[in-house]
């Protein structure tokens, strides 16, 4: 689950969906930027008797998200579950925001759900042999090959069309 950290045990929306995939029964990849934050998240999993692993990782760097999905599969078997909790509310008007801040909100909201979906996937898919569940999910819709673009407001947008 990436964007599960969290730190000195506040309960943010990554720990709570974390422990209540833990609860469920779920091992559980918990993935932050922050690795102290996603070891206390799994200290908290763990405290409950539930099994979790703690990475890190920048969601905006593919080869940081491919090791962490390594490191998860070689460890935890294949995934089941892919949870994207990464985003950034980018606030400003258009003729005063920033073109780093215009950026950095795509980058954490766009670029770092790509990049997690294209890493995770695969071996979602290959644990099923259903090649066909990779694609309607990318896609949103079921059409494969249309890819919906998240907005900048951090929710993962979908294709209307």
């Amino acid at each position: 689950m990436f964007g599960a950290g969290s730190r000195g045990g506040a309960l943010t929306n990554g720990r709570a969906a974390a422990l209540a995939y833990a609860r469920a029964g779920a091992a559980v990849a918990v993935v932050d930027v922050d690795a102290e934050a996603a070891q206390c998240t799994v200290d908290g999993i763990t405290a409950e008797g539930g099994s979790a692993l703690a990475l890190a990782a920048d969601v905006t760097d593919e080869d940081s998200v491919a090791a962490v999905v390594d490191a998860a599969v070689e460890a935890l078997g294949t995934p089941s579950v892919l949870h994207n909790n990464v985003g950034v509310t980018v606030l400003g008007a258009v003729d005063s925001l920033s073109t780093a801040d215009w950026e950095r909100g795509l980058a954490l909201n766009a670029t770092g759900a790509f990049l997690t979906c294209r890493n995770t996937l695969p071996h979602m898919a290959a644990g099923r042999g259903a090649r066909g569940d990779r694609e309607r999910v990318l896609a949103g819709r079921g059409a494969p090959h249309r890819l919906p673009l998240p907005g900048l407001h951090g929710g993962q947008g979908r294709s209307t069309s």
